[in-house]
This record gives structure tokens, C-alpha cells and sequence, in this order.
């Protein structure tokens, strides 16, 4: 684009009309002022992406909550980490059950705490029983007051 002078003549005189000054912003007069390409290819993709990455959030899977909860979420203050840990549990209270199988047959069982792989497996109603490490206490059935390390 040119500067345009009087009846359409290509001028760069300081008689440029004040619209055509207007329209070339800061080119210089008899300066050419270049198209990008560049804005409508990223327009033609913000089309295109935007609508894909809405479509895949709508698409994605629902979060779904882990059963048992961990970290807690048992009745009567229980909390229980670990696969199959507290697994049986129906009555017993202040239990803890961090480890694979720890505590997985108490039922009726209160206050016992169980660390480890199968710590307290077998303990259906003991009370008080403190078992820490692989298998520890494993085939206490019944007993209170345990303390295995």
C-alpha cells in the first residue's frame, strides 16, 4: 500500500490523506506492508484443538472412589491401609490395619494394631493386641494383651 495524494496519484508528500495515514499506522510512505500467513493457520487450529480437547475431557472416565476407602472411613474410628486390610471387620472399634492382609479376619476385635504383611491374619475378637512386622501374630485367633516386634 501506498500513500495516495490527490485524485488517486501515489504521492509521499505531507499532503497524504489523514485516512490513508490512518490505515498504514507506522509504514513509512511508499512503504509496502507485508500479509502473515501465520494468524489464520493458528486460528484455522484453535478451531479444531479446542473443540477435540473439550470433546476428550466429556469422553474421559468418571474418578471413582477406591473400596474399601483408605486412610480411614471405617466405622468406630478404624482406619485401614493395604490391600484386604480390615477386610472382615463388622463390630470392632480404634483398630489399625496398615499392610496386605493385616487384621483381615477381625470382626468383633477393639483396640489392636497391626503393621506389616498378614500381622494379626488369623484375630477374629482379641482385644489389645499389638503385632508389627511380616506375619506377626498371624495365628492369634482369640488373645488380648499380645505384643509381638
Amino acid at each position: 500500500m501506498r500513500c495516495l495524494g490527490g485524485f488517486g496519484r501515489p504521492s509521499c508528500s505531507p499532503g497524504c490523506s489523514i485516512l490513508s495515514r490512518l490505515l498504514i499506522f507506522s509504514l513509512q510512505c511508499g512503504e509496502v506492508k507485508r500479509q502473515n500467513p501465520l494468524p489464520m493457520k493458528a486460528n484455522t487450529l484453535s478451531l479444531l484443538l479446542i473443540p477435540l480437547g473439550l470433546v476428550c475431557v466429556w469422553l474421559s472416565p468418571t474418578a471413582q472412589a477406591v473400596s474399601p476407602p483408605p486412610d480411614g472411613g471405617y466405622s468406630n474410628f478404624n482406619p485401614a491401609e493395604g490391600t484386604d486390610a480390615l477386610l472382615r471387620l463388622t463390630t470392632g472399634g480404634r483398630n489399625t490395619a496398615v499392610g496386605f492382609n493385616s487384621l483381615f479376619s477381625n470382626t468383633n476385635g477393639s483396640n489392636n494394631t497391626a503393621t506389616g504383611y498378614q500381622a494379626l491374619f488369623s484375630n477374629t475378637t482379641g482385644n489389645f493386641n499389638t503385632a508389627n512386622g511380616l506375619n506377626a501374630l498371624s495365628a492369634n485367633i482369640t488373645g488380648s494383651n499380645n505384643n509381638r516386634q
